[in-house]
Formats: C-alpha cells, sequence, structure tokens
C-alpha cells in the first residue's frame, strides 16, 4: 500500500506545474514558522496557538508545513535525538488541532541564522508543492535571539515573494470553536475585497458581512 500511495503523489506531483500560478487561482500553502522553549518542563502555548491558526486558516485543505527552530547542531547526538523528539510532538499537537500536513524541525547555530532561514525557505516543497505564505509569531521583545530569527524570517518571507502574515498576542486568539472579528480599510469596491477574503479565509466558516 505504500509503494501504491508513493506512486500516486508522484504523479500528481509532477502534474502540477512548476511555476507561479494565475492570481484567481492562487491559493494559500502554509509555512508555519516556530521559535519557542521545547522542553517537557516548560509548556509554552504559543506553538499550539499557532497551529489551531494555521488549521483555522486550512480548514483542512492544501499544504500546511509546521517547522520547528532549534539552536543546535545536526552532528550532535543529543540535537538529534531532541530534533526527532519535537518533531514527534510536533506531529501529535498537529493532530490535535486537527491541522493536515507535515511537521520538520531544522538547527541554526548563532553564526547561521541568515544562511540557514534562507535555504529552507528557498529549498521547502517539493517541485510545485511549495508553500507560499509565511505564518510567523510575534517575538518576545525581551528575547535578542528570538528577535533576530524573527527578524531573518521577515526579510527571507518578504525577498522569496512569500505573502506573510505575523500574528501578534498569538495566545490570545480564539480557538476554532470561538468567533473571530476581522475589520478591514477598504480603498476598492468593499464587494470584490469581501469576495476575495471569503474564497480563501472563510468558505470554511460562518461569516457575516457588517455595512
Amino acid at each position: 500500500m505504500r509503494g501504491l500511495a508513493l506512486t500516486t503523489a508522484q504523479y500528481s506531483l509532477l502534474k502540477v506545474e512548476d511555476k507561479d500560478p494565475h492570481p484567481k487561482n492562487w491559493r494559500p500553502q502554509l509555512l508555519i514558522c516556530l521559535s519557542t522553549t521545547w522542553s517537557k518542563e516548560v509548556i509554552d502555548l504559543r506553538a499550539m496557538s499557532m497551529l489551531n491558526l494555521g488549521a483555522q486558516l486550512k480548514a483542512g485543505q492544501g499544504l500546511a508545513i509546521a517547522c520547528a527552530f532549534l539552536k543546535g547542531s545536526a552532528d550532535n547526538a543529543k540535537d538529534k535525538i531532541h530534533a526527532q523528539q519535537v518533531k514527534d510532538r510536533l506531529t501529535k499537537d498537529m493532530a490535535k488541532t486537527r491541522l493536515r500536513g507535515f511537521s520538520k524541525t531544522i538547527f541554526y547555530t548563532e553564526t547561521q541564522k541568515s544562511g540557514c532561514v534562507s535555504a529552507l525557505f528557498q529549498s521547502i516543497g517539493i517541485g510545485g508543492l511549495r508553500p507560499n505564505t509565511i505564518l510567523l509569531s510575534w517575538p518576545k521583545t525581551d528575547d535578542p535571539e528570538e528577535v533576530e530569527l524573527f527578524t531573518e524570517k521577515l526579510i527571507c518571507g518578504v525577498i522569496n515573494d512569500n505573502c506573510v502574515l505575523v500574528a501578534k498576542g498569538i495566545t490570545d486568539f480564539p480557538d476554532s470553536n470561538d468567533r473571530l472579528i476581522g475589520y478591514a480599510v477598504i480603498k476598492t469596491n468593499p464587494s470584490q475585497l469581501v469576495s476575495s477574503m471569503s474564497n480563501h479565509l472563510f468558505v470554511q466558516h460562518s461569516f457575516k458581512s457588517l455595512s
């Protein structure tokens, strides 16, 4: 069965054109970047909240990749074991939030932040199936290292022509059972904007337009 599934996936991927789609066919394919404390003793709610937001945005459709950034080295045995533990935890958390997709981890060092993030953004995905939207969490301003890593992600996202979403105060975001109120400053035809937004974000959720 695994061989059949891989053959089917390969056939489907080869049919996906490796070029930018027409604007009307554009759909968000998420790369969720997670920089948080990964340990059994400390529970950081930001990661789970980011996955929950990603699940609401995707509504169970399309590509979603959650990537945890870990300070360490791939040639260190303990770091590799820790990375596998984080990946397993990510997979379980994605299942809890009903976010269908893939989990991965990537190492970085003090001198490799920029290169690490740049390489990830350029290479992640396969063929025409690759993320076009980056979901970031606003960093803790009292943590210079986290701020620097956030800046690198933001810059690389823009350089690679990705749509960049930055969630500030992510732990205060509503979960899938709560209500989310959205505001938009509109300079063009309101009906066109609402229609475009609903196609990508609200098609799986109840949505009321207030005028």
